[in-house]
């Protein structure tokens, strides 16, 4: 998983270089998978998802 996270910092410095994609890409790195994914959505979306 290292190595995922050590490509997503990559790519995250590299679209803050693009003036187009800075603002609407979003990483999201979570301990529970599915849960986590769930969990973040609910959050930012404010709705329930889960039931």
């Amino acid at each position: 998983h290292s190595q995922a996270v050590g490509l997503m910092l990559a790519l995250a410095a590299y679209f803050r270089g693009q003036i187009y994609w800075a603002k609407d890409i979003i990483f999201l790195v979570n301990e529970h998978d599915l849960l986590g994914m769930e969990a973040w959505l609910e959050a930012y979306h404010d709705v329930n998802v889960t039931g």
